[in-house]
């Protein structure tokens, strides 16, 4: 996903084309507004909303800080502690796929005062990911392609060509024209990554000190492997909801398709796995008679359902159930928050799942 800045949503706030003279009006508008609002995103960058800087700062995992083009903003060299902690390295392979994917993309980009089009090729890409993590340095050049290919990265939608520089470089080296962030821009973005997922810890404690409790979901699709290995990998997805989402509690479905219907789930008695409160019907049964509002947590879409029109019906049903968190941390380093009344009403939103 790409991002945009923050001189452009405030644009995009005030309905105005994203120019330089209109950033200047829409920065007067917000300052006349009273001083006490900001400019920053739910899920989507593209659809900017105003808050309040005490909500922002009070809960900055829900409210996303954008980047700002503004050169005090971006590199702020009268602030040392600000540089100390911008100052920040990508220790995860996940997180390096996720800077990736903001920093070089294929298709046009909104914002491009954060982004040029350029040539560039897989050694100038590795070269900018070893300046900013060591978790690839024992790669070669050929190691670092193959790790792109196997993510899935998204600057390889993107044909390679070859282009004849006008620089030094060898005659004939492929490379991609692609959409590059600015590398002023690199250390803010690192900063959004590297603290998300202790962004995401403090929310999920906001949310419990705010009377709210956590339930975990995880569901395993049919298939041949033994009863051991199928425990196993139950008991692993289990401690993931606990150790990286704080459930208070966890149900699973052991064997169950993701189009099957909530309701009609694990019918058949069976002894709860050691480490979980049961299965979904011991669920339905909890969201029966908890007066606890409930935030659900599934582990990727496919691990609560696929079936939008299901979905639905069962948050009708259980309205105790305000917000449903998709943890995607493995795959995007993200979690999605989705409110369960858009879910009812929204189909857009609802087919997320899907």
């Amino acid at each position: 996903m790409t991002t945009i800045s923050r001189q452009q949503a405030l644009c995009i706030s005030f309905l105005y084309e994203y120019t330089d003279q209109n950033v200047v009006k829409a920065e007067m508008n917000l300052e006349n507004m009273g001083g006490n609002l900001d400019v920053c995103y739910l899920t989507d960058p593209t659809i900017p909303v105003l808050v309040l800087k005490e909500r922002i700062n009070g809960s900055p995992f829900t409210f996303r800080r954008y980047v700002s083009t503004k050169k005090v903003d971006a590199n702020p060299l009268g602030d040392l502690p600000l540089l100390n902690t911008l100052n920040q390295r990508i220790e995860t392979t996940k997180h390096v796929v996720q800077f990736l994917n903001q920093a070089y993309v294929s298709a046009e980009v909104m914002d491009q005062d954060l982004y040029s089009l350029a040539f560039v090729s897989m050694k100038e890409i590795f070269t900018v990911v070893l300046q900013h993590s060591d978790c690839l340095e024992n790669k070669t050049l050929n190691g670092f392609a193959s790790f792109c290919g196997k993510n899935k990265l998204g600057f390889l939608d993107k044909a390679n060509c070859r282009k004849r520089m006008k620089t030094s470089q060898p005659l004939g080296q492929r490379y991609r024209q692609l959409y590059v962030l600015k590398p002023e821009y690199y250390k803010t973005i690192i900063k959004g990554i590297v603290e998300y997922q202790d962004q995401y810890h403090q929310y999920v404690r906001d949310q419990k000190n705010q009377g709210f409790e956590i339930i975990g979901y995880a569901r395993k699709p049919r298939g041949s492997e033994s009863l051991g290995d199928r425990n196993r990998l139950l008991q692993q997805m289990v401690r993931n909801l606990r150790d990286r989402s704080l459930a208070d509690h966890v149900f699973i479905s052991p064997s169950s398709s993701a189009n099957d219907k909530l309701d009609n789930r694990d019918n058949n008695e069976r002894k709860p796995l050691k480490g979980t409160d049961g299965t979904t019907q011991n669920l339905i049964d909890y969201l029966n008679t908890t007066t606890t509002q409930i935030f659900l947590v599934c582990l990727g879409y496919a691990g609560l359902t696929t079936n939008v029109d299901d979905l639905q019906q069962f948050l009708s049903n259980h309205r105790n159930v305000k917000k449903i968190l998709v943890d995607r941390l493995p795959y995007t380093s993200e979690v999605d928050i989705l409110d369960s009344e858009e879910i009812i009403t929204n189909n857009s939103v609802a087919e997320r799942s899907q």
